[in-house]
């Protein structure tokens, strides 16, 4: 019996079947904020992510050094995430899209974006992030289908 060709023939499925769902992240920038002659290495986001550095800061290039005599420092800039249905899946990898509108029903095994799902009419069924949820915890399990949903 011929085990590692059978073996390789179900992992090959398996990927065939799942799919592979991978978020490649922009690569590094280097920014600097020349009043301050600061400079800092920053990731403008991912497929579910966008990210602007902070005000003061200009974007140079992927492969620049930081300028002669400028201070290396760690910044945070301003993220905003995709509201994506892979990025709002559990076990994707990259950053969390924006979640807030994702809508999930257990009975059917189904999850949709809505617009404003705080504040609108669910169907039967259907539950918004509740209050005091994290909105990188509240996503769609990667076991249910995805559906077009109106909310009232």
């Amino acid at each position: 019996m011929n085990y590692p060709r059978y073996i390789l023939m179900l992992v090959v499925s398996i990927l065939m079947q799942t799919g592979l769902a991978l978020s490649a992240p922009m690569p590094l920038l280097m920014i600097v904020n020349n009043d301050s002659m600061e400079c800092a290495r920053f990731l403008p986001g991912d497929e579910c992510m966008d990210c602007t550095p902070p005000a003061g800061w200009d974007i140079l290039g992927p492969y620049d050094s930081c300028p002669e005599n400028y201070k290396i420092v760690n910044v945070n800039g301003t993220c905003k995430g995709f509201e994506n249905e892979r990025c709002c899946t559990e076990k994707h990898t990259g950053a969390s899209g924006d979640c807030r509108n994702l809508v999930i029903n257990d009975e059917t095994k189904r999850c949709a974006f809505v617009k404003n799902a705080s504040n609108c009419s669910l169907p039967s069924g259907w539950l918004a992030m509740p209050k005091n949820a994290s909105q990188s915890m509240w996503v769609c399990p990667i076991d249910y289908g995805w559906t077009a949903l109106n909310c009232t």
